[in-house]
């Protein structure tokens, strides 16, 4: 053995290991052995002898063989090689880091930038519906962050609109509703029954002490936990009937929205009030501004009205109830006693709702109009059907024709009349909306809302000059809404097509027929043939079809065929062959059940009649 050979056996290192060009190295050991064993003689010539440069060229053959293969996987100090050339598989190349990065670019769409917004609990109900809170405090975390909840202790109602029944007694007029956490609502007493249900329960030892469960329940409509002391008093609002929503072809009025920088109420310029004297949220004695306040604050006189009110309706409802059903008012009197312990916390902090309002009316500065509030200070946007639960404002092409005919955002009319050529529904509101337009800051993220377009060819609201300027763009974004509308239509009709075409292989899977593909042959309405003036020449042979077409026969085998003139020829063997398939068919053995009828084989040696 050289010299050489025995020192790569006594040093122990695996990069001394001699290798062919076919044979792979072995898996490495791990990095403690690799301390213990890998210590390289400290003599120049075992350390840079052939033995090691030939390691290399085989380990960075076998690591450029990887990188092709797109194995190569790097873990730090846990690196390993790949042993998948054992297996006599390679993967096919991949492009390079160019070419990846343009088919990348070229499958991008806008569906994968756009942000995905679950909302559940607390943050569903802060972004999709309006409150009344109590006026003791100052939410000073909600007038800087609109996404923060507000506590259950400080709300006092929560405004909703009518639509929704009760989960358990299915009624559509709720009394005393109550909001549970995912947003459902329930009547006072029917949620207090539906909580006391299963909660005491005897002991199975017969020593009758009650054990209790859980405070908590599934929602019966959506299976979301609720606890009964997180609901929340509820007020139901009509829905108004005179509220006109942007519909295509039709005109429509906007707003022009004065915003404040920080403040969380914008208002309509045409009302002339500075939004921050009201301190982020007006009180609910205005009622002109309700339509624009997603949170308002109320007295607890005012609190003590709503739960007065809630009483009576209880009560109203335990008397229908007792002369309909003879109900026993269990729980109808536990929520009356509920209201009234409510109605005594408030009245311990009870203030006279006149120096409230005078309060509010002091800091409400009617002289001070808007013309402190510029660009600069200020954002200024249009908006319209503002009861509306979804929140529609202008589309940013026609604010930017407006901010080119007029110059500035403060500058814009009060109002803009015009038709409206489309509405883009499906937009919440999320972190990358509110950067790009900084006007949404006083929407919780997940709040509904809506684009819309004009149709400035009929409004005289901008010169011709700066329609000309962007005649191009609107004429492409009105292309744009005619493919996207006539796709939809396709994709109507064919998901209608998809539809017919299940249910029409349904019934067939009913009816037993194994062929699916066959359509189904509607019943035609028999027309009466009319009568053809008879000629000499075709009068026998119109005659005969006529007669053959009303005349149908049904075979052994249970289909229709003319009728023949001519007696069929049989003997005593066809005739006993038909009485014999009758009885199958008319009189199934009892042991069949539902099954299918059982098919009988019968071979004739007549040549006249063949196989059947």
């Amino acid at each position: 053995m050289s010299q050489e050979n025995s020192a790569s056996a006594t040093s122990g290192s695996p990069g001394n290991k001699k290798f062919s060009h076919k044979e792979k190295p072995k898996k490495p050991a791990s990095h403690r052995q690799h301390r213990v064993n890998s210590k390289p003689p400290k003599t120049g010539k075992h350390r840079d002898g052939p033995g090691k440069q030939r390691f290399e060229d085989d380990l960075e053959f076998n690591i450029q063989d990887e990188l092709v293969s797109g194995d190569f996987k790097a873990r730090g100090r846990k690196t390993q090689i790949s042993i998948n050339h054992l297996l006599d598989f390679q993967l096919p190349e991949r492009p390079s880091d160019g070419e990846a990065a343009a088919g990348a670019t070229r499958r991008r769409t806008k569906k994968q930038f756009q942000e995905h917004i679950h909302l559940h609990g607390d943050s569903f109900i802060n972004a999709n519906f309006k409150f009344l809170v109590d006026d003791r405090y100052t939410y000073k975390e909600q007038s800087l962050d609109p996404n923060v909840p507000i506590p259950h202790e400080k709300i006092v109602r929560v405004t909703a609109t009518k639509g929704q029944s009760c989960p358990i007694c299915l009624t559509e007029e709720i009394v005393a509703p109550r909001m549970v956490s995912c947003g459902h609502l329930f009547c006072h007493a029917c949620l207090l029954s539906f909580f006391a249900a299963g909660m005491e329960q005897p002991n199975n030892n017969g020593t009758g002490i009650n054990y209790k469960k859980k405070r908590y329940k599934e929602c019966p409509l959506c299976s979301t936990i609720i606890r009964k002391e997180k609901a929340i008093p509820a007020t139901l609002t009509e829905p108004d009937s005179t509220l006109k929503l942007p519909q295509v072809g039709q005109t429509d009025t906007f707003q022009l929205m004065c915003k404040p920088h920080g403040s969380m109420l914008p208002l309509p310029v045409l009302l002339n009030v500075d939004p921050m004297s009201l301190h982020h949220f007006p009180s609910v004695e205005f009622r002109e501004l309700a339509p624009y306040s997603r949170i308002m604050k109320c007295n607890p006189q005012y609190a003590i009205d709503l739960y007065k009110k809630d009483i009576s309706h209880i009560q109203g409802q335990y008397e229908l109830d007792r002369a309909l059903y003879n109900e026993d008012g269990k729980f109808s009197q536990l929520a009356i006693e509920e209201n009234k312990l409510k109605i005594s916390v408030s009245e311990q902090s009870f203030r006279s709702e006149a120096e409230v309002l005078s309060s509010n009316l002091s800091q409400l500065s009617l002289d001070v109009g808007l013309e402190k509030y510029n660009d600069t200070n200020a954002f200024f946007f249009f908006q319209t059907a503002f009861d509306a639960n979804t929140r529609y404002y202008l589309s940013p092409l026609d604010v930017k024709v407006l901010l080119t005919a007029f110059g500035h955002y403060s500058a814009f009319p009060p109002s803009l009349t015009a038709q409206v050529e489309d509405v883009h529904y499906g937009t919440v509101v999320t972190e990358s909306l509110m950067q790009r337009y900084k006007y949404f800051g006083h929407l919780p993220i997940g709040s509904e809302m809506a684009f819309v377009d004009l149709d400035w060819r009929t409004a005289d609201v901008i010169p011709s000059e700066v329609y000309q300027s962007f005649a191009a763009e609107l004429s492409l974004r009105r292309r744009k809404s005619t493919w996207r509308k006539q796709r939809e239509d396709k994709e109507k009709k064919r998901y209608e097509r998809k539809l017919e075409r299940e249910q029409q292989e349904f019934y067939m899977r009913e009816n037993g027929s194994t062929d699916h593909a066959t359509s189904v042959i509607k019943p035609v309405r028999s027309v009466p043939l009319q009568k053809l003036p008879e000629k000499k020449s075709d009068t026998g042979s119109a005659a005969s079809a006529q007669k053959s077409a009303s005349r149908l026969e049904k075979t052994v085998w249970g289909t229709s065929i003319p009728a023949s003139d001519k007696a069929p020829e049989g003997n005593q063997e066809d005739e006993e062959l038909e009485k014999l398939l009758g009885n199958l068919n008319q009189n199934p053995s009892p042991r069949q059940g539902r099954k299918k009828k059982r098919m009988v084989t019968l071979l004739s040696s007549n040549p006249s009649r063949g196989s059947l």
